[in-house]
């Protein structure tokens, strides 16, 4: 397998992660706001390993593949500065994060689909 194989490959599972953490466990987390109180638990569900690339990594990426990746990680974090620092009481808070999960899954389908298409054109290519 190509090291830019590899890349893609690793970022669509980070990001996979992400969101089914964030979708997922929802109730969970929000749950564990409304009744101790604490933010602590926001910076797990929301982990990513986006910042840890360097530009030679970033510079496999199509430049749509790019732009899909940095959008959907700049809603993340949005998402999670606002988690960080709400003074929102749990069911706004609920309310809220319902419409910038939404944005974040449109992000996070437009980001599957430059990923997969530029999986599909590296994977021609090693055959």
């Amino acid at each position: 397998m190509n090291k830019c194989l590899r890349y893609l490959n690793l970022i669509e599972l980070d990001a996979k992660s992400l969101m089914e953490r964030a979708t997922k466990q929802k109730e969970e987390y929000i749950e564990i706001f409304a009744s101790r109180r604490t933010r602590d638990h926001f910076d797990k569900v929301f982990h990513h390993r986006f910042f840890q690339l360097n530009y030679q990594e970033l510079s496999y990426l199509e430049e749509e593949t790019a732009i899909a990746l940095f959008d959907f990680y700049n809603q993340v974090n949005r998402i999670s500065w606002y988690l960080l620092s709400t003074q929102d009481m749990p069911a706004t808070l609920e309310e809220k994060l319902h419409y910038k999960l939404g944005v974040l899954q449109e992000l996070f389908e437009k980001l599957e689909l430059f990923l997969s298409a530029q999986i599909d054109v590296e994977k021609s290519k090693s055959d």
